[in-house]
């Protein structure tokens, strides 16, 4: 999975912010998507990649948020608030979408492991 900085809609979506994360799978999707967020912050960011230029390279920081501020603050005419994967996520599982608790599983479909 490589999370990039822009929609997937662009024709351009810029350097991916974090190494490839693989696939995740959920029937929750409030659950795939805290394990997405999880997974990228806890991730080393790339260089070159708008988390070197938002100053989130480092494993642990938050990434995501960091990121998007620094986009709206670039977007010219963006009078919307920056989005906060918190406050989406909290909202989703308040109207019943699924929750932000889960466990991640590796599976690797009969395929030797990859090594390091």
């Amino acid at each position: 999975m490589d999370i990039v900085p822009l929609c997937d809609c662009d024709p351009f979506q810029g350097v991916p912010v974090v190494p490839d994360l693989g696939v995740l799978a959920s029937k929750d999707p409030v659950a795939v998507d805290r394990a997405c967020v999880d997974l990228v912050n806890a991730s080393h960011g790339i260089p070159g990649s708008m988390a070197e230029a938002a100053g989130v390279l480092e494993p642990g920081v938050e990434k995501i948020n960091a990121i998007a501020k620094m986009r709206w603050k670039a977007t010219p005419g963006a009078t919307h608030v920056t989005p906060d994967w918190r406050v989406m996520l909290k909202a989703a599982e308040r109207v019943g979408l699924g929750t932000q608790r889960y466990k991640l599983v590796k599976v690797n479909f009969g395929f030797p492991p990859q090594k390091n």
